[in-house]
This record gives C-alpha cells, sequence and structure tokens, in this order.
C-alpha cells in the first residue's frame, strides 16, 4: 500500500505505531498483529437521511469529541484525504483530533502487513477490511476513536471490480471495555449485550450511494464517513448512559 500519515497543521512524517491494550484481538490462527473485525453490518441500504451540512456536521464531531476529552484519527482509502481536511476546517479547540493516514494501493509496507491477510481475503472494499483498518489506526495513533473507509470512487469504465462507483464500506473502532459491542441494524447502530472487556468495539457498514463522479463520490464518502461516527457516538453515548444507571 503506498501510505501517507498527516497530523493537523504539518506535512506528512513517519508513523509510530504505539500498542496499547485498546485494540482488536488476532483472530484465531492469526499471527500477532492480524486483526479481525468484530461487527457484522446490515445488508446494502440507503445511507441515514440528515438535516445537518456538513460543517455542521463537523462541528458536532469535533465538540462532541473536545466534550468527552477524547481522540479521533481516522483511515482512508477512496476518499482520498477528503475526510482529513474536513476535519481539518473544525474550529473548536483542543486535541480531539490525531490526524489520520491514505491507503492506496496494495503492497508490503512493513507499516500496514498485518492487514494484507485480511485484504486478500476479503478484498479491500469490504465492511472486514475497514474494520481492520480502523483497529489499526487507532493502534498506531493511540486514540480513543478511529474511523476508516474504503470504497469505489469510479470511474466504473474499465474496471475489473463488479462493486458499483458509489459503494463504501465504513467502520468505526471505538473505546475499549466498559460498553457493549454494538452491530448496526439497518441504518441506525444498535448495542447489544456483549461486553468486551479490554478489546475494543468495532461497528461496520455498507453504503451504495448515487455515483456523482469520481470527485463528488470521494466527498460524499468523507461525509458519510462522518454522518456514520456520528450515529454511533451517539449510541455509545446511550449505551454509556444506560450502565451508569
Amino acid at each position: 500500500m503506498v501510505m501517507n500519515v498527516l497530523w493537523p497543521g504539518s506535512g506528512p512524517r513517519p508513523a509510530h505505531s504505539t500498542p496499547g491494550s485498546v485494540g482488536l484481538q488476532p483472530a484465531s490462527g492469526g499471527r500477532p498483529g492480524d486483526v479481525a473485525p468484530t461487527a457484522v453490518a446490515s445488508p446494502y441500504g440507503a445511507p441515514p437521511q440528515s438535516n445537518h451540512t456538513p460543517h455542521q456536521l463537523i462541528q458536532h464531531v469535533a465538540k462532541a469529541l473536545a466534550r468527552r476529552g477524547e481522540a479521533l484519527a481516522v483511515g482512508e482509502t477512496a476518499a482520498g484525504g477528503a475526510l482529513n481536511v474536513l476535519l481539518n476546517t473544525a474550529d473548536v479547540p483542543g486535541k480531539w483530533f490525531r490526524g489520520g493516514m491514505i491507503v492506496y494501493a496494495r503492497s508490503d509496507v512493513p507499516l500496514v502487513r498485518s492487514i494484507q491477510d485480511v485484504a486478500s481475503a476479503c478484498g479491500v472494499v469490504s465492511e472486514e477490511y475497514v474494520a481492520a483498518l480502523a483497529g489499526f489506526v487507532q493502534r498506531a495513533f493511540a486514540c480513543d476513536w478511529a474511523l476508516a473507509e474504503s470504497g469505489i470512487a469510479g470511474p466504473q469504465t474499465g474496471r475489473r471490480s463488479a462493486k458499483p462507483a458509489g459503494m463504501v464500506c465504513l467502520a468505526v473502532a471505538g473505546p475499549a471495555g466498559g460498553g457493549a459491542h454494538a452491530k448496526e441494524r439497518g441504518t441506525r447502530p444498535r448495542a447489544t449485550a456483549d461486553t468486551l472487556a479490554g478489546e475494543a468495539q468495532v461497528w461496520a457498514t455498507t453504503r451504495v450511494l448515487v455515483d456523482s463522479g469520481r470527485n463528488a463520490n470521494q466527498r460524499q464518502f468523507a461525509v458519510e464517513a462522518l454522518r456514520f461516527y456520528q450515529h454511533v457516538l451517539a449510541a455509545y453515548e446511550r449505551e454509556q448512559e444506560r450502565l451508569r444507571v
């Protein structure tokens, strides 16, 4: 994979992975560093509707993270950096955004080798892959939350993939312990009763959006990723409140 690692307010510089207790456990039979998704999303469906403009959505996410004293990092493929750009437009102070990485063409870069098996088995545009990428980003940036995206931006002509332009897979890795694992049902993430002490929680989904051309698709992937994260964060906060009662 060709990868750029972005920090807010600076140019690309080398990333340093910071392993910790937060992260997905290796799949059964996997090697150290491998990550396995722990959420299965619903079948393809229309994206949730929202009256928020992209700027309002960004501000909402930024304020929620600043209020919680938590940090987010992102991993992008098809969006090509659009998600990083959008998050950098927020005028909310604090260290709520750690930065992100842009992973595109596949190769054997050692830093991301741990998710190559997932890509080979499931494809890069898959919920399994974005779940693995989100877990990797969460550990690499040592942050509370990670948001990952992978899609087909197009154009469709001459492509070998049968997946349609406008298709995007999204995943969120959240804080470990003290909460419930969540799976998406329809267009809303809903918490289940499974408690994953010591493991990251992962939410995943697939959207098939209207193909509006490559550049428009890239921006829409970024907006849809933020919209999905907003839904996940709201579900997580509701579950945390329920556990405190």
